[in-house]
């Protein structure tokens, strides 16, 4: 799982940049990037804040991305 990815893709799908998403959530710029490079996991309650400034749920952030439609058509081959 990685949360830092799915939060810069929604975040990205809003069109928000990260030092909106920083202003939103009360962190510095830097503190976002290293959220979304994986260098840092945010807190369950800062997972809170930063779903409800895009507009998601917690549970959606921490969900485990779905296989890719070539990933599934790779299996059925094996």
């Amino acid at each position: 799982m990685d949360i830092g990815r799915r939060i810069r893709d929604v975040r990205e799908d809003l069109g928000m940049p990260a030092a909106e998403l920083a202003r939103r959530v009360g962190v510095a710029p830097n503190t976002v990037w290293r959220y979304e490079s994986g260098e840092r996991e945010p807190s369950m309650a800062m997972l809170e804040k930063i779903a409800r400034a895009l507009r998601t749920q917690p549970a959606e952030l921490l969900r485990e991305p779905s296989p890719s439609a070539e990933a599934l058509s790779d299996l059925s081959r094996a």
